[in-house]
């Protein structure tokens, strides 16, 4: 796969005659590197390219109005897999990411993991999250840490990946005690057991507080604990 990594301005400025050149499916690393002012705009046109499976925008300050033609660029895409959005927090309200929420993600055919990590989300975005989630049939992993996500946020995502194909979530350092993520950590477990079939073949990385599961092959006597909770 190729990986496009921008590293100064001069990239930045000739990426939209880079892009015409590239006919197979590529990865775009922008991280850290559109201006904050007028550069945005230009910079996110020149993404209307339907072959960008990675894009990453994360550690740049995009304002709602950015947002909206953000979410322009992510509809005329079909091949989008993995969307990091990391630390893009402008300072407002965020409508600009609930329209992304609710007019892309929604109704997206092709994303399986999504980066939503330090972005100062609230309960109140995570109601519209919860709700997007249940219309998505491919995505797989959502990243949420470093938000001020409450127990309440978390029983809504609860009740979403109930009906979801979601395998992983990440909460790390969020405002939620431990039954809370317990009850998360098992229905991600019965979601895992779901698309995977085996129950020694089954990848965790659910990063949750205390628990701290990571990357790991669980055997059997551990999902014997786990189902000790269902």
């Amino acid at each position: 796969m190729y990986t496009i990594k921008i590293n100064n301005e001069i990239e930045l400025n000739t990426l939209a005659d880079t892009i015409s050149t590239i006919c197979n499916p590529f990865e775009l690393d922008l991280n850290m590197m559109i201006p904050i002012n007028s550069g945005f705009i230009p910079t996110i046109q020149s993404l209307y390219c339907k072959s960008i499976t990675k894009l990453n925008l994360s550690n740049n300050m995009i304002h709602n109005s950015n947002m909206i033609e953000l979410n322009k660029v992510l509809k005329s895409n079909r091949m989008l897999t993995h969307l990091y959005l990391s630390n893009t927090h402008s300072g407002e309200i965020p409508f600009g990411l609930n329209i992304i929420l609710t007019d892309w993600l929604k109704n997206n055919k092709s994303l399986v993991y999504l980066d939503l990590s330090s972005n100062y989300i609230d309960d109140t975005m995570i109601d519209v999250l919860s709700d997007t989630i249940k219309f998505n049939n491919t995505l797989r992993s959502i990243d949420l840490s470093n938000n001020s996500i409450t127990d309440r946020g978390a029983l809504k995502l609860y009740q979403s990946i109930k009906y979801s194909n979601i395998t992983e979530l990440k909460l790390v350092n969020n405002h939620i005690n431990h039954k809370t993520y317990k009850m998360l950590i098992i229905q991600i477990c019965k979601n895992n057991l779901y698309n995977n079939k085996r129950l020694y073949d089954i990848k965790m990385t659910c990063l949750l507080c205390s628990y701290k599961v990571q990357s790991c092959y669980l055997p059997n006597e551990l999902w014997d604990h786990i189902f000790s909770f269902m």
